[in-house]
């Protein structure tokens, strides 16, 4: 099953509102902490479309109104609230070679003024 590994780069770690902050996956059901700190790795599968192209699927994997695929980051407050997400999109990613693939995109963590970033990701090199 391949992966997509988003690594965020630079997240902060306070922010002046809600005090010490964190960044999760955001599942349906639930919220799942990174492997190592900035860094998620979501399994998910390659499925078809009408037109026969490949798309990720999984319960992690959410589809927009244009039909991009993208998974939720959310940023949690000290006391549990979730105060901002961030989407970030599968065709952002290097791969998509095949069914064993890791595909991997690096973000940034934070917005134009220093903040937690929000929307969509802002994607990095190197």
């Amino acid at each position: 099953m391949p992966i997509f590994r988003i690594t965020v780069v630079d997240p902060p770690l306070e922010f002046a509102e809600y005090g010490r902050i964190k960044l999760l996956l955001q599942m349906p059901d639930r919220l799942v902490e990174p492997i190592r700190p900035g860094v998620f790795e979501i399994l998910f599968k390659l499925k078809p479309d009408k037109s026969g192209a490949p798309q990720p699927t999984g319960p992690a994997v959410q589809r927009g109104n244009d039909g991009r695929r993208f998974i939720y980051l959310c940023w949690l407050s000290a006391q549990g609230a979730m105060f901002r997400r961030i989407k970030v999109f599968f065709d952002t990613a290097t791969g998509f070679p095949g069914d064993e693939a890791i595909y991997e995109v690096r973000v940034k963590g934070t917005d134009k003024r220093g903040g937690p970033a929000c929307a969509t990701a802002q994607v990095v090199s190197g």
